[in-house]
């Protein structure tokens, strides 16, 4: 029967450590069989019964001894037949060759506890990651789990011999968990140990924080003050207590859910028996009390969500919901999870134009924003897990971010999608359509999205944030037709009509063609939010004015890349000079400054636009931008060359335009590796993994007369700042020297 619970009441156990020795199997008839045996192999007489149950209780004494560390097990094995020859008249000389065959006789058969065998078969078929755990000796232990068939059924054995400590020293487990962290992150509460000895399991259990599950088959009441979290006489028992705990569990998660829906104004309280139900039904569960003690959620942006959702997709993988128990069905399910606790896109819109409409543009914006949070649309927990640093350089402070918020796709996964049918619905994963879509393993779900409509330049369009938030407030602007995104005078009317609508937002467009453009081509939109970039931030460092435009307030920005900045109070003006620029750009070609307007029929002249308002005053950011190729350049002239490829290799967008380097996630774990191997002064060339930086560190160390394991991070960060300006150079049309200074203004004089 389970005992009461008290620390362990909630989490689904994943992970069952048992014991083998008089659990699942029946050490007693083992070694009644063993010793009889090496009575005749030793030609010592008859061995009796009660001789057999005299020399367990010395053995069992001895055992005691070595869990107290009071004898070593080498110590403790022979003394126990030494005693014993000696109370039964027996030669002790053979004690240890005596011993030294028993060990090995106990292997010879095996005697499990009832349904033991079965039981663990049936645990493993259901997903449970089972390991054996013994005090025995390495011999005797693997013949046995060879012969019982065991081996195969578990996971691995921890044998005290192997490991160099007993149980219940937390060493032996220190190491079972070191081994099992290997498998993946369990807590200690979904970790159960199962035994007969209070002194060995479940003293270890204890000292190890895991949950404790004494089998206790002749009803011993004496615990020794130990807390046993079950008690079981059957070993049919511990699939109650799993199922029982997976059941409690799940309902209390739905329960949780649902006050976590409430809390964060998802739902109403008019909504909670239906949200309820909902959630029953999506988990196959007919029967349900609502639990007691559900946890009070004051503030929904601290709860931990991704826990809550955690334990509900491990409910869902057990009782195979899930096609597979990976990150992509994972996301599918809890994405299925969260729509049932978001309101319909016509109370949002609702709320939001509500808000918008008597407390202004930013209210609205920042409702939305938590909204979003709240929803799991946006995974508050994966974004906290990017790498974010500031890094000084000529051009000011850049933003540098490594994403590890896009999770990795298992290979099943990934050959899933590969042979999936081909869909066109939705078109893509800005289209409108995608609000409430349910997903597939090529496409996101979206049951948990809600999509603001607003109106650009008299047209249908959705605004929403992007779900993997790059900065604060980060937001797509997207056409409700899935049409191209063009660079041209509309697209300049349309940013404005957006900041107009948004004033604290600043909105840009990537640009239109392959290599300078963003990764979504197919449909038209814009990125903005609520930040202000480098960018944004550096000055203006020589101004011109355009004839019939001199009321504009024009120049070049001191910015890596090619950059003029127009201002004006009317924003209409500044789309005039705008397209006069954007036609001008189209066509110039200027083979001293390696810049062709075209090549074979193929454009190549483009510009990346980004509008905000600053005080009274508009403004509006051309970013010149071409994608001519070579044979030496292969990538892009204008892109970043071969040399930076081992800092970032992938194209130039809107975000990276403004001064925000969006790094690959290898590259984690590959400078927190060069910067063990520069303090331990490694060669940097030997390493596979390492080696595409070592030029780059060879330019680095001269630049630094201390570098230390405290201090080689910040350096390896801030040098990755200045290669990001690099890259930025790199993708300038017109480079940061004397040459490109003048050809910018034979540019700018054409205009």
């Amino acid at each position: 029967m389970p005992a009461d619970e008290k620390e362990f009441n909630g989490s689904m156990i994943k992970v069952i450590l048992w014991d083998i020795d008089e659990t699942l199997l029946n050490f007693g008839r083992a070694q009644n069989y063993a010793i009889k045996k090496c009575f005749e192999i030793f030609e010592m007489g008859e061995c009796t019964d009660e001789m057999v149950e005299r020399y367990s209780s010395i053995n069992k004494k001895y055992w005691e001894r070595i869990e107290r560390n009071e004898l070593t097990k080498q110590e403790a094995l022979i003394a126990r037949f030494v005693e014993f020859f000696g109370q039964e008249g027996l030669p002790s000389e053979k004690a240890e060759p005596f011993n030294d065959e028993y060990l090995i006789r106990l292997g010879d058969k095996v005697f499990f506890n009832g349904n033991g065998k079965e039981l663990v078969a049936e645990l493993k078929k259901l997903g449970y990651i089972q390991f054996a755990v013994t005090n025995g000796t390495l011999a005797a232990q693997k013949r046995k789990l060879a012969i019982s068939g065991l081996d195969r059924l578990f996971e691995a054995a921890f044998i005290s011999d192997e490991i160099g400590f007993e149980k219940p020293n937390a060493e032996f487990f220190e190491y079972v968990f070191e081994k099992l962290s290997e498998r993946g992150e369990f807590k200690k509460d979904e970790i159960m140990i199962v035994g007969d000895s209070l002194t060995s399991d479940m003293q270890g259990g204890n000292n190890a924080g895991i949950i404790c599950c004494w089998y206790n088959p002749y009803g011993n009441k004496d615990t020794k003050g130990l807390r046993i979290d079950y008690e079981i006489k059957n070993l049919d028992e511990i699939k109650e207590i799993i199922m029982k705990r997976r059941n409690d569990m799940i309902a209390k998660n739905i329960a949780t859910l649902v006050n976590y829906g409430l809390a964060a104004g998802l739902l109403d309280k008019a909504d909670k028996i239906y949200a309820t139900n909902m959630l029953l039904e999506l988990f196959g569960i007919d029967d349900y009390d609502e639990p007691e003690n559900i946890p009070e959620i004051a503030d929904p942006a601290e709860f931990d969500l991704e826990q809550l959702l955690t334990e509900m997709l491990d409910y869902a993988a057990a009782n195979s919901l899930l096609p597979e128990d990976g990150i992509v069905y994972r996301d599918l399910f809890d994405t299925r999870i969260m729509g049932v606790i978001v309101p319909r896109p016509s109370d949002v819109i609702y709320t939001f134009n509500k808000i918008y409409k008597e407390n202004g543009a930013t209210a609205a914006t920042d409702w939305y924003y938590a909204f979003s949070q709240n929803t799991d649309y946006i995974r508050r927990y994966r974004i906290a897990r990017d790498m974010k640093w500031k890094a000084m350089t000529q051009y000011g402070e850049m933003d540098i971010t490594i994403n590890l918020s896009k999770p990795e796709k298992d290979p099943k996964a990934i050959a899933a999608a590969k042979n999936a049918k081909q869909s066109g619905y939705p078109k893509c994963q800005l289209c409108m359509e995608n609000e409430g879509y349910a997903g597939r393993v090529n496409h996101p779900a979206r049951q948990n999205h809600r999509i603001i409509p607003i109106e650009i330049q008299g047209n249908k369009w959705g605004f929403q944030y992007s779900p993997y938030v790059y900065y604060n407030e980060h937001c797509i602007v997207f056409n409700s037709r899935h049409i191209p995104m063009k660079i041209d005078h509309d697209a300049f009317v349309k940013l404005f009509n957006f900041v107009e609508q948004f004033p604290h937002y600043f909105v840009g467009s990537n640009a239109d063609l392959p290599i300078v453009g963003g990764s979504i081509l197919s449909h038209d939109h814009f990125q903005g939010g609520n930040y202000e970039f480098a960018m944004a931030k550096a000055p203006v460092e020589k101004e011109f004015s355009v004839k019939g435009f001199e009321d504009i307030k024009s120049g070049i920005v001191k910015w890596p890349m090619s950059v003029i900045r127009l201002s004006h109070a009317d924003y209409n003006r500044i789309i005039e000079l705008a397209d006069v620029i954007l036609a001008k750009w189209r066509s110039y070609t200027d083979e001293a400054a390696f810049i062709f307007a075209e090549t074979d029929g193929e454009p190549h002249n483009t510009i990346t636009p980004i509008a905000r308002k600053r005080g009274d005053n508009y403004e509006l950011d051309l970013v010149l931008r071409n994608n001519i190729t070579t044979d030496e350049h292969p990538l892009g002239v204008y892109h970043p060359h071969a040399e930076l490829h081992h800092i970032k290799k992938e194209n130039i967008g809107l975000i990276e335009v403004m001064g925000l380097a969006v790094l690959p996630s290898r590259l984690k774990a590959e400078l927190e590796s060069l910067a063990k191997a520069i303090v331990e002064k490694k060669d940097i060339r030997a390493d596979a993994m390492l080696e595409k930086h070592a030029d780059w560190v060879d330019e680095v160390l001269p630049k630094y007369e201390n570098i230390t394991s405290e201090n080689v991070m910040e350096i390896l960060k801030n040098e990755v700042g200045i290669v990001f300006g690099k890259v930025l150079e790199h993708a300038g049309v017109y480079k940061r020297d004397e040459d490109g200074a003048a050809a910018f203004m034979r540019f700018i004089n054409t205009i």
